[in-house]
């Protein structure tokens, strides 16, 4: 039997007892900090690797992957203004999706992948590919892939994603990219936004 403590109308607190109460578990990661870098631009496109993650960049954005203890958990992107880095938004997490188990609960997974692959010779285009394999709760195996690319005069940074279950499952949502438009940067302060697949009107502008 548990026991709920209810605040009362007056003021004080009331016990009921012959009530259901439920325990949540759930854990908590802390992400590593993104590395310290320069902040100059790159005047070419460039692919690089070291212990603190994955840098991808060209003379106008850059993008940072940071290698935590257990995987990849997100990315910072940044764009050039005036010859100098400015970072814009967080990448988190890599990814997510959501199914329904064989019993019809709806189960989350926040993938974190750890293996990927350098693709290109810093010319032209080059990109980073997550891989990750993720067990459900009933044994069923899901894989997931994502490629992240950069051309070497492009100002957009490409992305592909694909998820693969090993069974028939009903998938709920599959996400990313997700920004954070903001995180770590000028953060609330913002004057308007833009949101992927709708329009932006302004006054009585038809649609």
């Amino acid at each position: 039997k548990g026991v709920i403590i209810e605040p009362k109308a007056e003021g004080g607190c009331e016990e009921r007892s012959n009530q259901r109460s439920e325990q949540i578990n759930a854990s908590l990661v802390i992400e590593r900090e993104a590395p310290k870098l320069s902040t100059k631009s790159a005047e070419e496109l460039r692919l690089e690797e070291n212990d603190d993650g994955l840098l991808l960049e060209n003379e106008f954005m850059r993008v940072v992957f940071v290698r935590g203890n257990d995987g990849f958990g997100y990315y910072t992107l940044s764009v050039a203004n005036d010859g100098n880095y400015q970072q814009v938004a967080t990448g988190y997490p890599i990814s997510e999706f959501a199914y329904r188990d064989s019993n019809g609960v709806l189960q989350s997974v926040i993938l974190r992948p750890k293996e990927y692959q350098l693709e290109g010779n810093n010319r032209c285009e080059s990109a980073v590919i997550f891989t990750a394999q993720e067990k459900d709760v009933d044994g069923l195996s899901w894989h997931f892939t994502a490629r992240f690319s950069l051309g070497e005069r492009l100002k957009r940074i490409g992305a592909t994603y694909q998820l693969r279950a090993e069974g028939d499952r009903d998938l709920m949502y599959f996400r990313g990219p997700m920004l954070r438009v903001g995180d770590g940067a000028f953060g609330a302060r913002k004057d308007f936004a833009l949101f992927p697949g709708l329009e932006y009107l302004e006054s009585n502008e038809p649609s």
